[in-house]
């Protein structure tokens, strides 16, 4: 075969090899996140370069024990306290995590709680404590016969903590956010080991990992749910009156 046939011949290979592999590869999601500062402005110094550290933290972070990557996360918008204290009173009154959980099914059904992003909330604790907090809720709701689901996920994140750039308590409060619950502690793994897991909560903790998991970052049960709630997420967030296209903003 003349060599230009055979050079054609492989380049056209590899353009089949490029499309099939870019057909079938999974996708990282794209999860987005809205930013609201319920701390006084006055208090932290809330700059592009500082709000970027959640999703940079995260970007870097938020993968299984392999390495694999589990999301992609970008900032789409803020609501500034100004802006909270003014259309959202409720929410700028918060000053702990028990707080807003108690009143979560109210701050949910107000208008700013992003029903298209994971709302991710800077709040002031007067104790000395960074007590923070993720979650999600799924709501099945009925249109026109047509039964669908929303999807409210937050991380309520302690100023301290932001301060202090603590990723590993972003990296647990973002796993709440996609549903994962506390472990509990597995013997012979201190609080200070490299290999105790992420979603370590206390001794009564009934939650245990499945055997022959563990390490820090996520494990492959962990890893499954996650894929799986942030397939589902971005389905209800995409179904939302606000297309993402929308509210992107290239300065943010």
């Amino acid at each position: 075969m003349p060599s230009f046939q055979l050079r054609f011949h492989f380049y056209i290979l590899g353009i089949i090899f490029l499309f099939h592999f870019d057909l079938f590869a999974e996708r990282i999601p794209r999860i987005p996140l809205y930013v609201h500062m319920i701390t006084d402005s006055q208090e932290i110094p809330y700059t592009k370069e500082s709000l970027h550290w959640f999703s940079d933290t995260l970007n870097q972070e938020f993968h299984s024990g392999e390495g694999e990557s589990l999301a992609e996360f970008y900032i789409i918008g803020i609501s500034t306290p100004e802006e909270i204290a003014k259309d959202w009173p409720q929410l700028s009154k918060i000053s702990s995590s028990k707080e807003f959980w108690s009143q979560k099914k109210e701050m949910m059904m107000h208008p700013m709680f992003r029903k298209d992003a994971i709302n991710l909330f800077i709040f002031s604790n007067p104790e000395k404590t960074q007590r923070s907090q993720g979650g999600l809720i799924i709501k099945a709701k009925n249109v026109n016969g047509k039964r669908f689901t929303e999807y409210f996920s937050w991380i309520l994140f302690e100023k301290k903590a932001f301060l202090k750039k603590d990723d590993k308590l972003l990296l647990h409060e973002a796993g709440h956010a996609f549903s994962l619950t506390h472990v509990k502690p597995i013997n012979g793994i201190d609080e200070t080991s490299q290999d105790r897991n992420i979603m370590t909560g206390s001794e009564d903790t009934p939650e245990t990992l499945p055997e022959g998991e563990s390490g820090y970052y996520f494990t492959p049960s962990q890893s499954e749910t996650i894929k799986r709630v942030s397939k589902k997420m971005l389905e209800a967030f995409q179904r939302q009156n606000n297309p993402l296209k929308r509210i992107e903003s290239k300065d943010l």
